[in-house]
């Protein structure tokens, strides 16, 4: 197989899988409601390695595996910016629905990762006062790891 033929091939078991997955978190209603301050209920795993995704870089500090989850590497878990991207991805999800999975990976694809809208989006609420006292009262509620 080319290069080219499996990079395809790879690209389309991965929307494939995440179409999938998609319709399973709609079937399970699995995304939450905002608080009356416009926060969604985190939780905040703190591992030694973050690996990467099939769409994203190798590795990375952090990333959203659930509407509601953030699994964060170690040395990242105080980092505001870093919890405060994430936050965003977390918001998200739970506006868009089970179908977050599947834009997401259509705009990797065709944006690639850095210029895809959901991580520009991210990267820009790492910087949004909003996103930045979420993460801060997020980062202070954590247990320390």
């Amino acid at each position: 197989m080319t290069p080219y033929r499996h990079a395809f091939a790879r690209r389309r078991a991965t929307i494939a899988f995440l179409a999938a997955l998609a319709l399973l978190l709609t079937a399970c209603d699995v995304c939450g409601q905002a608080s009356d301050t416009g926060r969604y209920p985190v939780t905040i795993e703190v591992v030694e390695e973050v690996s990467g995704g099939p769409l994203g870089p190798a590795s990375c500090a952090a990333r959203v595996t659930a509407p509601d989850r953030i699994v964060v590497e170690r040395q990242w878990c105080e980092n505001v910016q870093v919890i405060a991207h994430e936050l965003r991805h977390i918001v998200q999800w739970n506006e868009i629905g089970a179908d977050f999975l599947v834009q997401y990976a259509l705009q990797v694809i065709r944006y690639g990762y850095e210029d895809a809208p959901f991580e520009v989006e991210a990267r820009e609420a790492a910087f949004d006062v909003f996103y930045v006292r979420w993460a801060r009262d997020v980062i202070a509620s954590m247990v320390a790891p």
